[in-house]
């Protein structure tokens, strides 16, 4: 049986989708903070706009991920209301992988590398080795 992470370990071992899949998760991670820096601040969206000097459809676009602001936009609204951006990167796929036969096995960035080597198991989990047979 596929499942949907199936399906993503299969569809990210396309370079181009790869691209287009990290491009949409920056801007929904964005968004998020975005949205929680807001209310960490006990703001409206009116009220963020106003001390941004910014319209309030634009803030609910930039929340919604569907604004595609420069960082140094990024960068000045965050500062405009007290805060800096805090980055870091990490695996595409998660760092563990899963198998009822192997148990928890870390993987290392180089491994990663080689996707080729995963397959995603009926239960979603993530198999390291050989292929596995999937019943559709």
């Amino acid at each position: 049986m596929r499942t949907p992470t199936h399906d993503l370990v299969y569809r990210l071992k396309n370079s181009e989708y790869a691209k287009l899949y990290g491009s949409e998760q920056v801007k929904a991670d964005l968004a998020i903070t975005l949205s929680k820096a807001r209310h960490s601040l006990n703001m409206t969206q009116k009220q963020f706009a106003d001390k941004l000097k910014l319209s309030q459809p634009y803030i609910a676009k930039l929340e919604s991920g569907d604004a595609n602001p420069t960082i140094g936009a990024i960068g000045a609204m965050l500062a405009a209301v007290g805060l800096s951006l805090v980055t870091h990167t990490k695996l595409l796929l998660p760092s563990f992988v899963a198998s009822a036969s192997i148990g928890l096995h870390p993987i290392s960035p180089a491994d990663v590398l080689s996707l080729d080597k995963y397959s995603a198991g009926a239960s979603g989990d993530f198999i390291y080795g050989e292929a596995k047979t999937i019943n559709a």
